[in-house]
């Protein structure tokens, strides 16, 4: 793996130095979870965002029904 410098303000480099730190983590590791969390927030906004403008029927809420009556946990 390749390494490179990225140019940020010092105070936004101590701040994020920080962060690692507490976090246990290397800056690069850190940043690398920052941006994999970023996206995945993206992924759901978008599913969300879909799914508010194209809601699902009544079939598909009678499937979850289904679903959920052969997965439900008998009480004892």
């Amino acid at each position: 793996m390749s390494v490179t410098t990225i140019k940020v303000d010092t105070e936004l480099r101590n701040r994020i130095s920080s962060a690692a730190r507490e976090h246990g983590q290397t800056i690069g590791d850190y940043l690398d979870q920052l941006v994999k969390e970023a996206r995945r927030r993206e992924r759901l906004q978008a599913m969300a965002d879909s799914m508010r403008a194209n809601p699902p029927g009544l079939d598909y809420w009678a499937e979850v029904a289904d679903v959920d009556a052969l997965t439900a946990v008998p009480r004892v």
